[in-house]
């Protein structure tokens, strides 16, 4: 855990990733029959450039899958 504040007195205002929750969660990854990877996140079969939950999806690969959020890049890993 990193502290994300200036003050060294001040843990109020601490943020960590990890106490935040999980927006998407990637629970599988498959082909389809063309050998397109599709993504199941958030309980939806998902593919590239789909909508899922407020991102886009920019790439699926066998573990992973990159998500655009409001212009940023996010992966999220196959547990």
């Amino acid at each position: 855990r990193r502290r994300h504040t200036r003050s060294l007195c001040d843990w109020s205002s601490d943020v960590c990733s990890s106490d935040l929750p999980v927006r998407w969660k990637l629970t599988g990854i498959s082909k389809d029959p063309s050998g397109n990877y599709l993504a199941i996140i958030n309980g939806n079969l998902r593919g590239v450039n789909e909508y899922v939950d407020g991102a886009v999806i920019k790439s699926i690969e066998r573990d992973r899958v990159t998500l655009d959020v409001n212009g940023r890049e996010t992966v999220v890993r196959l547990f």
